[in-house]
Parts: C-alpha cells; structure tokens; sequence
C-alpha cells in the first residue's frame, strides 16, 4: 500500500512514533548510525543553512540509529551552534524501521561514504521522496526521481531540500515509478531478501 494511500494510517503511525505534537510538521528521516562515514554535520548544517533560508518552515528532523541520541555531547553541541536545536528530534536506535519510514515525509542520505546503501533503498521502497549524497550506489538507486546532491556540502544539501520540494505535487506520482524501477533495477527476489534479512535482524517489523 501506497503511503499517500492511506493519511490516516500515516497520522497513526506519526502519534504512535512521536505524539501528537508532530502532526502537522514536515518531517525529513535520516537513518544512520553516528560515526564520521555518515557525516551527521552535513545533513545538521544544510538542515541550519535551508532554516535560515526559510525560517517559517514547518520542517523538523527526525534522526534515528546507534549513538543519535541527546546523550551524544557532540551532536547536541553542534545543534546547539547552529541554533535548530528545538527542530531536530534524536530518537536513537529504533527495533521498529516500518513505523519510522510511515512516519516521515522525506528521507534524507547525508554520507560521505557508502556502498550500496540498504537504508536508502528501503526508502524508496516505503515509496519516500529522497534527498541524497552523491556516494556509493545512491545515484543509481535514486535514479531521476531523488535529489542528488555533492557529498560534504551543506549549502548543496540546502539546495536538494529546497528543490525537492518545489516538486511537492509530483511527489505521490515520483514515489510510485521510483520503487517501481527500484524493484526492475535490483529484481524483487533482491529486495524480498533484504527485507527478510532487515525483518529477522530486528530492523523492520510487520
């Protein structure tokens, strides 16, 4: 099922993550453990320099994995410095991914590294808008239906989120053909399988 099929179940699924006080904010996700790969910085000083760019946005972060939590000393420095510290939310390691990619509106990749990133294609197939770094496999996964940007550039960063969302009213139609080339490029036994393993390994749940 589509999530722009179902807003009620989204809406649950928000409550259900975040409380009730989420409901009509635009959430981006990022999904990664905190270590020097994953360049946590990037995405932090786009998501300041895209702020102070439009400052009535209604968007807020929502970061999850190993180490995000508001016990890491510099992660909170570094919100605290660039002054987003009440738009950013660090719920750290999550048993149950399904519920966090139902949760949010746009997935964001911010590595400088990477291989061929699960994470990312477990966004495109809950069917997410994407806003990545050019690392990896991203651009292959993404195709012409995420916004790729240069890796360890935070103004760059700024501008994918910027241009993501001009795209808004494509999004339910963008979505759609991207898991649909996500499942021709990589064959559904692929993705079957890696979802299985994300299932047994704790990281999904029905």
């Amino acid at each position: 099922q589509s999530r722009f099929g179902g807003p009620s179940d989204r809406t649950a699924a928000r409550v259900k993550l975040l409380g009730p006080g989420m409901a009509s904010k635009l959430l981006v996700g990022s999904a990664a453990r905190f270590n020097f790969y994953k360049d946590h910085p990037n995405l932090l000083s786009g998501f300041a320099h895209y702020i102070g760019r439009h400052p009535d946005s209604p968007m807020v972060l929502v970061l999850v994995g190993y180490g995000v939590t508001p016990m890491n000393a510099v992660l909170m420095r570094l919100l605290t410095d660039l002054g987003i510290r009440e738009r950013v939310l660090l719920l750290g390691h999550q048993d149950d991914m399904s519920l966090f990619y139902q949760s949010i509106d746009v997935f964001c990749m911010h590595s400088r590294s990477e291989g061929l990133p699960n994470v990312l294609m477990e966004a495109v197939f809950h069917e997410l808008p994407v806003v990545t770094t050019d690392v990896g496999g991203a651009a292959d996964i993404c195709g012409s239906f995420g916004c790729v940007v240069t890796p360890q550039d935070p103004k760059a960063l700024a501008l994918g989120f910027e241009t993501l969302l001009s795209t808004r009213d494509a999004w339910p139609h963008n979505v759609k053909r991207a898991k649909q080339r996500l499942l021709e490029r990589y064959g559904m036994d692929y993705m079957i399988t890696e979802y299985l393993q994300a299932y047994d390994s704790g990281r999904i749940r029905a």
